[in-house]
């Protein structure tokens, strides 16, 4: 691979339809088709267009690089505003194209990977480009680094190209896919998390014993910075710190902790950067940034970003800058973006402190620190994606969807409390294989379904959803013969699988994945009918039958990776009708506003997402009143999008809460004024309502069933 700068015109006119269409070119005045003509050829044509012209050789030597010497594969720099560049990889050869814009006639087809990377990482060390690469007055060339050298004859700038040269997804997919094998590592907490959750609290201690104006928070804080647990920071930042002057020290301390007034975390990490002159500010301050809370403010350390972002192609200036916010902002924005591609590839990551740690452990650990249950073969691997000395970087083995460090992530972005009841549903469906989810609407059995199922995805599996309804039917679920044409456009009829016989088919071609389907509304089908020999099979997996329409001549059966969740609400009693053979086959969980893990969640939510808990007041309050098997689930406010402001919860509570309500006590105007907007508010405020009628739901106001 070969690393070209071309300029998309002297004054960048050509970078907008270079990139709109995917194609690099250049001009050089010269309409000729190049597809045959020698270097000689070229000279010749530019010398007819401008005898006098000075640049001929090296103008020549620019277009006969163009043509013959850039190659398919071959890394392309295209400048932009500084300091931004695209970034793309030929894929074409050399075309003459007549009709071109501008006069850029001849082009070379690019596949463009990155339209906004910042060039500062370039040139971020010693084995980066050579400073100001992009300033030569040249169109085409090959730049050089700063020692002089051209990237392919440095092995460090190479790699650092070469991971350029790579779909971002995917570089995010080899990350993710290592951070997966660490995250269910089961030493990951007591390595990477457990410590470092202690010297948040002892800085916590020392943060508490200042504001009450305890003398021994000097000593506190030694001991912290010093514990032979903490190797958070080196040596000789702590001593740079711990050696300033007493007055000094408790100034940087009050400025970082913001105990003498509120401060923004800009102000903060500002503040303490300007109160004294000592090494790394930005490492001691995200240290001591612990004591407010280490989950959220978790360390920051240069080099593990660095490698990180080189590994990912993450563009960055923060390297190259000395302002402490600047630098601790970016690695907070990192991480929260780690996390977010992450939960898009099924890995759900607690917090920052985990991402970091996770981090942390991919470019730093050594063969030693990596886990013993690890292959020679899987570490050999790791060492070599760190190094880059593979284009294509083989993903890892596959991880364990299931393990406890996932599950209790899992539980975490879920807002469940205790963590252990998802743990013990899954433990509990891994051992009977179907799940009934039961309780009333909008408390997220549904919602929690699919986050389950999504862990399959982590192990090579997948997951179908289908909703049951009065007229699904066995045919609809298994499989059923249906209307066709035949090759001559004849009528006919072709038996087709339905989503049962799909997802069982998938996992028994890959025996060691999860499979789970979802069956949402199980309560609203007739069960008997629809599952018909699935009755047996759910209890008798290792059995074959044939089915009702003898689609598997060597009987079909159910595979043991094969689970099935179902969701049934309980607002319209329906499951106090099911049958003792179903109920046998099946474990239950329930699903109520007053009972873990839901009660509580939409207070949780609330309060994550900085709204006000009016919603979780006025939804404890209403279920009060109502059957539990009727309550009201948090999933009404919950995912909106918007500020949830009174005017807000009161639109909401009026247009879905309502008209719910008004289905268990229609014809009751009475009962139904109980549940009215303004009642409930005064109730919680501790006043009597004056007027009940008044509160009465009409049908003239926003309270009516609009449904």
């Amino acid at each position: 691979m070969t690393v070209w700068v071309i300029r998309g015109g002297r004054q960048l006119e050509f970078v907008p339809e270079a990139l709109s269409t995917n194609v690099v070119a250049v001009r050089f005045d010269l309409r000729e088709d190049l597809t045959h003509a020698s270097q000689v050829h070229i000279r010749g044509l530019l010398q007819q267009r401008d005898p006098e012209s000075k640049t001929i050789n090296q103008d020549a030597s620019q277009l006969w690089r163009f043509k013959d010497e850039i190659k398919k594969g071959d890394l392309v720099i295209m400048p932009r505003q500084l300091p931004t560049i695209a970034v793309g990889k030929i894929v074409g050869n050399y075309e003459y194209r007549p009709q071109a814009p501008l006069n850029y006639v001849h082009t070379r087809a690019v596949e463009w990977i990155n339209h906004e990377f910042n060039n500062d990482t370039l040139e971020q060390d010693n084995h980066g480009l050579r400073p100001g690469f992009l300033n030569s007055s040249l169109t085409v060339y090959r730049p050089l680094s700063k020692n002089g050298k051209k990237p392919d004859q440095n092995p460090v700038l190479e790699q650092r190209l070469r991971v350029l040269a790579i779909n971002r997804d995917d570089l995010w997919d080899a990350f993710i896919s290592w951070a997966k094998l660490f995250y269910e590592w089961e030493l990951f907490d007591q390595r990477e998390r457990e410590y470092k959750l202690r010297i948040g609290e002892k800085l916590a201690a020392v943060k508490q014993a200042l504001r009450d104006g305890n003398p021994d928070w000097q000593n506190l804080l030694k001991t912290t910075l010093k514990d032979r647990d903490n190797n958070l920071t080196h040596w000789r930042a702590s001593d740079a710190f711990l050696n300033l002057d007493l007055d000094t020290m408790e100034e940087g301390l009050r400025r970082i902790w913001a105990l003498d007034s509120p401060s923004t975390l800009e102000q903060r990490v500002q503040g303490f950067q300007e109160f004294g002159d000592f090494e790394t500010p930005a490492v001691v301050a995200s240290i001591l940034l612990m004591g407010d809370d280490p989950m959220q403010y978790p360390m920051y350390r240069y080099t593990p970003l660095k490698d990180a972002f080189q590994l990912i192609g993450y563009s960055s200036t923060q390297n190259s800058s000395k302002d402490t916010w600047e630098r601790y902002e970016h690695a907070l924005g990192f991480w929260d973006e780690f996390i977010r591609q992450a939960s898009s590839r099924g890995l759900h990551v607690r917090d920052r402190l985990d991402a970091q740690s996770l981090v942390w452990c991919i470019t730093q650990y050594g063969r030693d620190d990596l886990p013993d249950d690890w292959s020679e073969e899987v570490k050999d691997a790791l060492i070599s994606y760190r190094n880059g000395t593979e284009t294509d970087i083989p993903p890892p083995p596959p991880t364990d969807p299931w393990s406890p460090t996932n599950i209790s992530a899992l539980a975490q972005k879920l807002l469940w409390q205790p963590n252990h009841l998802l743990l013990d549903i899954i433990e509990d469906l891994q051992e009977k294989r179907q799940f009934i989810f039961y309780g009333p609407p909008g408390t997220g059995k549904t919602y929690v379904a699919r986050e389950i199922a999504k862990q399959c995805k982590l192990n090579g599996g997948d997951f179908e959803i289908v909703q049951f309804h009065p007229s699904y039917s066995y045919e609809d679920f298994v499989e059923g013969y249906r209307p066709t044409l035949t090759d001559a456009g004849q009528p006919a009829f072709m038996l087709v699988q339905g989503p049962l016989r799909r997802i069982a088919k998938q996992a028994q071609e890959k025996p060691d994945s999860s499979f789970i389907l979802i069956i949402d509304e199980l309560n609203r089908g007739n069960v008997a009918k629809v599952f018909g020999e699935l009755y047996f099979l759910l209890e008798y997996r290792d059995e074959k039958v044939r089915l009702q329409y003898g689609g598997d001549d060597e009987g079909f059966s159910l595979p043991k990776n094969l689970w099935f969740i179902c969701t049934m609400n309980t607002a319209d009693r329906s499951i106090a009708l099911m049958d003792a053979a179903l109920r046998r086959r099946f474990y239950f969980a329930p699903f109520f506003p007053d009972e873990s893990p839901i009660k509580g969640l939409l207070r949780r939510w609330l309060e994550q997402e900085g709204h006000d808990t009016l919603a979780a007041d006025l939804v404890d309050e209403a279920n009060k009143k109502l059957d539990r098997d009727m309550g009201i689930g948090p999933s009404h406010f919950m995912g909106s999008g918007q500020t949830l402001d009174e005017t807000r919860v009161q639109r909401i509570w009026n247009r879905a809460v309502i008209p719910y309500i008004e289905e268990q006590f229609f014809g009751d105007e009475d009962k139904l004024a109980e549940f009215a907007f303004d009642r409930l508010k005064r109730e919680l405020a501790g006043r009597t309502p004056a007027n009940d009628a008044s509160n009465a739901p009409s049908a003239n106001d926003d309270t009516a069933n609009t449904c």
